[in-house]
């Protein structure tokens, strides 16, 4: 808009961005570190914060549970779904099943902070 197109027309004018007052301009671009590689690098529209979270680390293993021998078969495990579209009733029944049975309407005593006693297995 603004200008005459056609033949014989004068070109375009290409705006300069110099013009315009300091808050305006684009940040300037600066060169990175050349030995440090981000995880988003060669990803569009991906930001992936590198710095570690302390909030999350109380929900992070530091070993592997018991009966995986490896990182990838805990992930494996985790990955799948527990819900019974994915898995037969049988297993969503052991899969979903408490640790500790009470039987209703039993009083269960809080523990003390001191308490570090094994407890009986539970009875059926």
């Amino acid at each position: 808009w603004g200008s005459w197109v056609g033949v014989g027309a004068p070109p375009p004018k290409k705006k300069s961005r110099k013009n315009l007052p300091a808050h305006l301009q684009p940040p300037e671009k600066r060169k990175e570190e050349k030995g440090r590689r981000r995880q988003d690098d060669n990803k569009k529209n991906v930001i992936i914060n590198e710095r570690r979270i302390k909030k999350n680390a109380k929900f992070q293993l530091h070993h592997i549970p018991h009966p995986y021998t490896s990182r990838e078969q805990y992930e494996i495990a985790m990955a799948g779904g527990v819900g019974p579209e994915w898995n037969v009733s049988h297993a969503v029944k052991e899969l979903t099943r408490p640790e500790i049975y009470t039987r209703a309407g039993k009083i269960i005593q809080p523990l003390s902070k001191n308490a570090k006693a094994k407890r009986a297995p539970a009875k059926f």
